[in-house]
């Protein structure tokens, strides 16, 4: 074989694993996945109609009825002074650790339901001393969520990082299955977690 002959082969190959693999232009990269493993671009909310028949078929599973064992209560430490630093003015506050650390763990909840492609917002306003224009001895969250961009938003105080968990994971289980095996098929459990997303969302049972 020639050198001009091996130079042709080795050309041809070369636009042939072109041709099988896609060039680079083509290429897509995706995006990075969320906390959830969910990307943003393939968030697809469900409508406020089909979450109104997910709730109602929650209330109709059989529950197992066996009572949970209760953890043991312990008592708390004093709650260390820290500053609140709010995340719209950047102005601080007087605040507790224990305070700013739930306050961290709702926000990355409802930074989840919003992944998911629903209209969620946190007002943190209370805890700001200037954004609320006062000090609040004990201020709340304030959580809002609509279903379709002409809604008015549903609002719900609540410091409870139970209630948004209970709503994060409703909205992210289509399959029941998954949001039984979340309340360890338990129906106590499984009652608050229903009341704690009805008061939360709005949502209702027809």
């Amino acid at each position: 074989m020639n050198k001009n002959n091996g130079t042709k082969i080795a050309v041809l190959g070369l636009s042939a694993l072109a041709a099988a693999c896609g060039t680079t232009d083509k290429t897509v990269s995706n995006p990075a996945p969320d906390n959830d493993g969910a990307t943003l671009s393939e968030a697809k909310p469900a409508t406020e109609a089909t979450l109104h028949k997910r709730l109602k078929a929650l209330t109709e599973v059989r529950y197992d009825t066996s009572e949970l064992m209760m953890a043991m209560c312990y008592s708390m430490a004093a709650p260390i002074q820290e500053n609140y630093i709010c995340p719209v003015c950047g102005d601080s506050t007087m605040s507790t650790s224990y305070q700013n650390g739930n306050v961290h763990s709702i926000r990355k909840v409802v930074e989840s339901i919003k992944n998911l492609g629903y209209d969620a917002i946190l007002d943190e306003r209370q805890f700001c001393q200037h954004c609320s224009g006062k000090k609040t001895d004990y201020p709340s969250l304030l959580f809002k969520i609509r279903f379709s961009p002409d809604q008015e938003y549903h609002t719900e105080y609540s410091n409870l990082e139970d209630d948004y968990r209970y709503v994060l994971e409703f909205l992210q289980s289509s399959d029941k299955k998954d949001f039984v095996k979340y309340v360890n098929n338990n129906i106590h459990t499984a009652q608050k977690a229903i009341e704690s997303i009805k008061k939360m969302t709005g949502l209702t049972i027809k």
